[in-house]
């Protein structure tokens, strides 16, 4: 059985026994998903309240969510928010409950919410958008979170094969920072990767690799295009890569739309993609990568052999519509891109998680400043934060303020909130007592272990891919050497 520590004990039964010179009560918080939502929203109950206690609850047995999952190997800088995650779990009033699923064949949302004042859904989005276009079920067709989740080691895309050694350009449709990794990850000299913690199996892969053309597709142009002056600076400098856009079109949408590339970020990223853009002739034997702007994919071109030779687009114009935004209107002219693979980084979709209301249309949790809508049988004690709560925008920062917002609403709430019942507690821990439950100790355990592996092979870390290895590492049966 997993055992609550004393000081959580000894509260509850204060709280429970009457008693007026009893100590306040610690406010029990659960949070479900251990991704930077999840994080922040501790680190500021935490901070915010001495009488607030946080559990953390992730299905996998290792935390952190998509900064470990997400966030591209070369870019570790990013990854130091794990050093402000790690000080929160320092506080004795922290736990952390890894390979535990919320679900109803695994722990009961129910469960958990009546073993809590509040219980925080930091989950994410966990599914992708689709295309809905014909073909797309090809196995050449693939999403970037696949694609993101098998060159950053996770456990369920280990044994993902993209074949990358049968064709020698992808289209990737979509322009935003997801997009911009993936070209970026497929370009780059495999000698750099070698030395992040990128996965062992993409690695070889890569090393193997005939991809040296890389289309990004994107519906609208380039006074819309969702990444960052960072990203995009990355791209344009990527050694031994060339870089193409129709700089006429950059030009002309300039001239059309004055108001929006006059922007001081706008401005300066067009500044950079003219700059940066080659007008001589690519050979076949160099390395390159284009910004296809307002091109809306149509259908994905697939031979008989099964696979591909393209990506049908229609041309866009683009139009100032009445409420003064930037539309892509679909014209009666296409044309192909032509590649043997099609990559969609199109955006995430959150999903219900037992009878919580839920907006299928946006893919969120209806929610108030962070305070889930809806009948109190179905939302009371229940809060969002994160991409389930606002939707799968923003970067690290977005999500901070966001799970900051949530966590003050909690915290406006706690007096109003019910104590959960001592049964209902125990219930909780009979049901987690069913579970190899892994605490963090146990990721220490299996985090020690992994920069080990790395070190040995010249690289930050060799992330494990077994659940199962996970499992026995954290327990202490396979030795950190």
């Amino acid at each position: 059985m997993v055992e609550l520590p004393r000081l959580r004990l000894l509260s509850l039964r204060r709280a429970f026994s009457g008693d007026a010179t009893a100590a306040p009560l610690l406010y029990r918080i659960g949070i479900v998903g251990s991704g930077p939502a999840g994080f922040y929203a501790a680190a500021h109950l935490l901070k915010s309240h001495p009488n607030v206690s946080v559990d953390i609850y992730e299905r996998l047995p290792v935390p952190y969510g998509l900064v470990r999952f997400g966030v591209a190997p070369d870019h570790p800088e990013v990854k130091n928010v794990i050093n402000k995650f790690e000080s929160v779990a320092k506080d004795p009033r922290f736990r952390f409950f890894g390979n535990v699923t919320i679900g109803p064949d695994h722990l009961r949302l129910e469960t958990l919410r009546r073993a809590y004042h509040a219980v925080i859904l930091a989950y994410g989005a966990p599914e992708d958008q689709k295309l809905n276009i014909p073909n797309e079920d090809n196995p050449f067709v693939f999403s970037a979170r696949s694609f993101v989740s098998w060159y950053n080691g996770h456990p369920e895309a280990k044994n993902f094969e993209f074949k990358l050694d049968t064709f020698d350009t992808v289209a990737i449709v979509g322009i935003g920072n997801v997009a911009l990794d993936c070209a970026r990850i497929l370009l780059t000299n495999v000698d750099v990767l070698k030395k992040t913690d990128i996965s062992g199996h993409a690695l070889d892969a890569l090393q193997k690799s005939r991809v040296r053309n890389v289309r990004l597709v994107a519906r609208r142009g380039p006074l819309q295009a969702a990444f960052t002056t960072k990203e995009l600076r990355e791209m344009v400098n990527l050694p031994g890569v060339r870089f193409r856009t129709d700089v006429d079109l950059v030009r002309s949408q300039i001239e059309k739309f004055p108001i929006f590339a006059n922007d001081r970020i706008r401005k300066r990223q067009l500044d950079l993609i003219l700059k940066s853009a080659s007008v001589d002739a690519i050979s076949a034997s160099e390395k390159s990568w284009h910004l296809d702007f307002c091109r809306t994919p149509m259908e994905i071109i697939q031979q008989s052999t099964g696979e591909l030779s393209g990506l049908r687009a229609a041309v866009n114009d683009l139009k100032t519509s009445a409420d003064g935004h930037i539309r892509a209107i679909v014209t009666d002219r296409t044309e192909v891109v032509h590649c043997g693979a099609v990559m969609r980084s199109i955006g995430y979709r959150g999903t219900p998680l037992g009878t919580v209301q839920f907006d299928a249309k946006n893919g969120v949790i209806p929610n108030d400043k962070g305070r889930v809508l809806g009948p109190p049988s179905r939302s009371g004690r229940l809060y969002a934060a994160g991409w389930i709560k606002r939707g799968p925008t923003g970067v690290i920062a977005t999500t901070m303020n966001d799970a900051i917002e949530t966590a003050t609403t909690v915290l406006e709430d706690l007096p109003s909130l019910k104590a959960p019942e001592p049964e209902h507690v125990a219930e909780l821990d009979r049901a987690l007592a069913k579970t190899p439950v892994v605490d963090f100790e146990g990721w220490k355990r299996i985090d020690e272990l992994e920069q080990k592996l790395g070190a040995s092979r010249g690289k930050e870390r060799e992330k494990l891919l077994s659940v199962k290895h996970m499992l026995k590492v954290a327990r202490g049966v396979v030795k950190r050497k």
